[in-house]
């Protein structure tokens, strides 16, 4: 018997059930999430699609904005930027 994991109105992937004494034992087969996810996508709507590609874009900046603020606050940028304006004092560096 197969059931269907579900986050929302988004079906991920299709995974079998077995029956134990102590209840239904859910098994995701070996498709990774990663996976599953893009078999999803695959049967979206062209409206779900664009849905979806708005919220990822803005999903993967708001990423990318926290990491870039983490490495700042952490330091990790400190000799990139020092190297950088380095270079700029040199005169390296052209106008944008």
């Amino acid at each position: 018997m197969a059931g269907w994991l579900r986050r929302g109105s988004l079906c991920l992937v299709d995974y079998p059930r077995k029956q134990y004494a102590g209840g239904i034992r859910q098994e995701i087969t070996t498709m990774s999430r990663v996976e599953a996810i893009e078999e999803g996508v695959r049967h979206l709507t062209r409206e779900e699609l664009a849905r979806f590609r708005d919220w990822f874009v803005r999903f993967d900046s708001d990423a990318w904005d926290r990491q870039i603020e983490s490495d700042v606050q952490a330091g990790r940028l400190d000799d990139a930027a020092e190297r950088a304006l380095a270079a700029h004092r040199r005169g390296e560096s052209t106008p944008l």
